[in-house]
């Protein structure tokens, strides 16, 4: 079983698992393409002053929960240029209520489709909760780019990276 909070350590958890099942070569071409691509979307953020976007991510609904800074989720925020609002939350995976999160002051909201599929409808149910500039950055995500690591990093991660970047690219705060 693995586990991996971070980005690296799910590179790491690919490398045990390399070696474990005796498949260091196939594990080590994996983790090099990998890197490639968590370089590409490093330097994609590295040019030019780009505003780093609070962002609440509940993973489910009734009641809302979402997630702090030791998981994957968090990390992969944290590499595409977004601060996770619920980071310090003492749970890992916080049981919230919308009032909370509004207090925490969020400039997008994420509703991935897993664990908890968000459908069209919640998200413009929520929208109608939410400020003028938030409610237009209320987005549908795959929970797979955003929770599945491995081989799914390789697609999950540019993808989820090339969504979010417009975000940020029209995020107008100051």
């Amino acid at each position: 079983m693995t586990y991996p909070r971070t980005v690296s350590g799910a590179v790491t958890s690919l490398a045990r698992l390399g070696r474990v099942v005796g498949r260091r070569a196939e594990a080590g071409a994996l983790i090099r393409r990998i890197m490639g691509v968590v370089r590409s979307v490093e330097a994609g953020l590295r040019g030019g002053r780009t505003p780093r976007p609070r962002v609440f991510c509940p993973v489910w609904k009734t009641p809302w929960i979402t997630f702090n800074a030791d998981t994957y989720a968090h990390d992969v925020l944290r590499l595409l240029g977004f601060i996770n609002v619920f980071a310090t939350a003492d749970a890992r995976y916080p049981r919230t209520t919308l009032a909370e999160a509004l207090r925490r002051r969020f400039d997008v909201v994420l509703l991935p489709d897993e664990p908890y599929r968000f459908s069209d409808e919640d998200a413009t149910v929520l929208a109608r909760t939410l400020s003028a500039g938030v409610r237009a950055r209320v987005l549908l995500i795959s929970g797979r780019d955003l929770h599945w690591y491995g081989v799914h990093m390789l697609s999950g991660l540019p993808a989820l990276a090339g969504q979010l970047g417009r975000v940020r690219r029209t995020d107008n705060r100051e």
